[in-house]
């Protein structure tokens, strides 16, 4: 799981900093999930807990929940504007927004092929982030920057996907 944790910029940054924490991260937080074709992944409305980083196939993300705003037409709600589907290729990570707040989903995202996914618990990593408190003092001002950014941006239409 290694090579999947070190392709996200923030995970390789904590990599770098903190020695010891990509093995509790891999042997702890991370799991494969294999994927049929068609299988549902997440659904507006459910709790984000997991990030996702898909090692092969593809998948389709689409937005149905508008986030409040005061511009309908950036958040799709303007009448006969529509969210266009997403398309997830491999390398692509997906939720990463789970690392930062706690969320709901405001999207569908479904397998198009048979993919393998590798997921990392969030509920997992905040267990071994409390043995890591310089990891978890540097990304407070992150996570703010985050959460201000995926609400009230562009970002904003793709915000179950990662918007680094």
């Amino acid at each position: 799981f290694a090579r999947s944790l070190l392709s996200h910029t923030v995970l390789y940054s904590w990599c770098v900093v903190q020695d010891g924490i990509a093995q509790d991260i891999c042997f702890h937080v991370a799991e494969e999930l294999p994927c049929a074709k068609n299988d549902e992944i997440f659904v507006p409305g459910q709790a984000a807990k997991k990030v996702y980083f898909l090692q092969r196939g593809t998948m389709t993300y689409q937005r149905e929940v508008p986030l409040p705003s005061s511009s309908s037409l950036l958040m799709g709600t303007h009448p006969g504007i529509a969210f266009p589907d997403v398309p997830v290729a491999e390398t692509d990570w997906i939720s990463t927004v789970a690392i930062w707040c706690r969320w709901d989903y405001v999207g569908r995202l479904n397998t198009c092929e048979t993919c393998n996914l590798v997921t990392f618990n969030m509920e997992k990593m905040v267990d071994v982030l409390k043995g890591y408190p310089v990891i978890r003092a540097i990304s407070h001002s992150y996570a703010c920057a985050y959460v201000q950014m995926a609400t009230s941006s562009e970002h904003a239409l793709q915000v179950d996907l990662d918007i680094l």
